[in-house]
């Protein structure tokens, strides 16, 4: 009797582990910077600085993982005043560098936005974004960069802030049957659960349904209508439920 055991216990082990090699990542597990993201979606990933005084000189890198692809990078004007270098072409890794006119030094002593970068998620997994700050010469001659003075860098505010774009719109109904006066509201469920939850709801049709900005309908006369939920985020994602008005 034992040999029927041995085979029995032999076969759910090795479904064990050929199930395991399919649930190693999900889209549970797919985050960037920590953050839930999704497999195909987009986010923003924009790096700030606050210094004790006006800056002459930065010079800065932004890593980032495999699984993002860069699609599209945005500096601050005042940057753009002197002589500015940047180079996105490089594997995984952004580079720029500002050099300031003669007494006209940038004033970053208010918490300001240095680079935004607009990623796709190409891949599952956990995934991360690193900025590095090199050098950052004061109008007063003193270093801040990471590499140059260790004191002078801890007196910096380095920020980061992630946007996730929407990447689907669900709703708990696809299609609606709705007695003439009656009202029923719908409900949006936003993929990424990081991404903005502010959608639009408009109709297709007023004399048929309406609705209002929480997604409650109100059947109007006989008919049929879409109702349609769209996301404000500028990703264009949208979804839409069909109504069909019955007579009382």
């Amino acid at each position: 009797m034992r040999k029927p055991i041995s085979i029995f216990l032999a076969l759910v082990m090795a479904v064990s582990v050929f199930s395991a090699g399919f649930t190693t990542v999900n889209a549970a597990s797919t985050t960037v910077n920590g953050k839930t993201a999704v497999k195909g979606g987009y986010v923003t990933v924009s790096y700030t600085l606050k210094a004790p005084e006006k800056m002459d000189d930065i010079q800065a890198t932004v890593h980032y993982s495999k699984g993002l692809k860069l699609t599209a990078t945005s500096y601050n004007n005042k940057m753009k005043t002197g002589s500015f270098i940047h180079n996105e072409k490089l594997p995984y890794e952004i580079r720029f560098n500002c050099l300031c006119p003669m007494n006209r030094p940038m004033d970053l002593r208010n918490k300001t936005t240095l680079i935004t970068m607009k990623f796709k998620v190409t891949a599952a997994g956990k995934h991360t974004t690193s900025f590095d700050l090199q050098c950052l010469d004061g109008a007063s001659n003193k270093q801040y960069g990471k590499n140059q003075n260790k004191n002078n860098y801890k007196k910096l505010s380095i920020g980061r802030v992630e946007r996730f774009y929407v990447y689907s719109i669900r709703l708990n109904k696809t299609s609606l049957k709705l007695k003439k006066g009656k009202s029923y509201r719908l409900k949006a469920a936003i993929t990424p659960s990081t991404a903005s939850k502010s959608v639009r709801w408009t109709t297709s049709n007023k004399k048929v349904a309406t609705v209002n900005s929480k997604g409650k309908i109100k059947a109007k006369k006989k008919g049929i209508c879409y109702i349609t939920c769209t996301a404000r985020d500028g990703s264009r994602k949208y979804t839409r439920c069909k109504v069909r008005v019955k007579k009382r």
